[in-house]
């Protein structure tokens, strides 16, 4: 079979830089990345689209002098410090896809003062029927980059929040703690509560001793018990962050890898109505 359909190509783009992977599609071939290429930063959200045009084009001719061809399809991962998230809480579980959307729409409206037509939402319901994951996205921008990859002879197979990435394939998280999710500007907080994403905070700091004590404090505000089922138990086992591996952890914080989560569906986006 045509490696241009048994592989993908994946964007990572924000203020620190673009990166393009390589990687196999193939269920039984999830290895480390076939090709990887980095473009470092600084990148004004304004330009972000004009850099990955470049960054594409500089692979198409990498690419064409190797002799591999590009795969059918691009995914784009947008860094997180040019994405909005909240943590919606109502009855979800009560409600379509269509009105829970329109509730998101109408919550980011109020907070940012932006038309529907300017945002593009990320969706994650979550299992207790009460909390929603949502991100907004800047539809200008999504725009743009849809474009970019149409002109480069690819199909926009997904554009998504880092954030939301990072819970949505996860085969398994504990059903208590607070993952922490750096991005260019700080870092995100999410907590989980009884097997559900239940709130969120965005920190304008690195993983620092002064974040697990910020995260400690989400964790009880929240009623979330302690390993030993107490209030004030040790949280060692309840404390994550997504952070490759030449990234030092404070003390008491457990490294995750890969992408995603169990009991959160994939984020779906749509243009906010």
């Amino acid at each position: 079979m045509s490696p241009r359909w048994t592989t993908r190509l994946d964007a990572r783009l924000g203020p620190r830089g673009l990166q393009l992977e390589l990687a196999s599609r193939l269920p039984w071939d999830q290895r480390a990345p076939l090709w990887q290429r980095a473009w470092p930063g600084p990148i004004a959200r304004d330009q972000a689209a004009d850099a990955l045009a470049s960054a594409l084009a500089d692979v198409l001719v990498e690419f064409r002098r190797t002799d591999r061809r590009l795969p059918a399809t691009l995914g784009i991962e947008l860094d997180d410090a040019w994405v909005l998230h909240a943590l919606l809480r109502g009855a979800f579980d009560r409600m379509g896809s269509g009105a829970a959307a329109d509730a998101a729409a109408r919550f980011f409206q109020q907070a940012l003062g932006s038309a529907p037509a300017d945002l593009r939402l990320a969706l994650s319901p979550q299992p207790d029927g009460r909390s929603l994951w949502a991100s907004a996205l800047p539809e200008a921008l999504c725009g743009q980059l849809g474009e970019v990859a149409r002109v480069a002879g690819l199909r926009l197979r997904s554009l998504r929040p880092a954030a939301q990435h990072s819970v949505a394939g996860r085969t398994a998280w504990p059903a208590h703690g607070v993952l922490a999710l750096p991005h260019a500007h700080g870092l995100l907080l999410a907590l989980r509560r009884g097997g559900s994403w239940v709130a969120l905070a965005n920190e304008r700091m690195a993983l620092t001793d002064a974040v697990t004590r910020r995260a400690d404090a989400l964790l009880r505000f929240h009623g979330v018990p302690a390993a030993n089922g107490s209030a004030d138990g040790p949280r060692e086992q309840q404390r994550w962050a997504r952070v490759d591996l030449q990234t030092a952890l404070p003390e008491g914080w457990s490294r995750v890898q890969g992408r995603g989560a169990a009991g959160a569906p994939a984020a779906t986006a749509r243009k906010a109505r």
